[in-house]
């Protein structure tokens, strides 16, 4: 079976088979099921991507915090060891805050 159609520029005929339409027709159903899926996938995804996005900055927030309270934890660990074990420490830290022993006298320049 052969379909003619006419060119509008020229008027010339030309034909087609059916095996040759149905393949253009399948090709061009294809591309456009191909940019539909794409687009609803773009409409979908984004939203996600920009949340996963913010989630991470949030992540990366969070994990300078923990790092800096486990800086804080790991020196406090170390003034507990000193306390315990260093009695010039305590001593140091105790003039430091205007502390005296028992009969001494502490004179405080400014």
């Amino acid at each position: 079976m052969t379909f003619y159609f006419i060119k509008a520029h020229n008027k010339a005929e030309r034909s087609f088979s059916v095996s040759e339409l149905l393949r253009k027709m399948m090709v061009t159903v294809l591309v456009i099921g191909v940019v539909v899926s794409f687009s609803i996938a773009w409409k979908y995804a984004m939203p996600k991507h920009q949340a996963w996005r913010d989630n991470a900055a949030q992540r990366d927030a969070l994990q300078a915090e923990v790092d800096q309270i486990r800086e804080q934890i790991t020196q406090t660990k170390r003034n507990i060891d000193r306390f315990k074990s260093s009695p010039y420490f305590v001593e140091r830290l105790a003039r430091m805050n205007h502390r005296v022993a028992d009969n001494e006298i502490v004179f405080i320049f400014q």
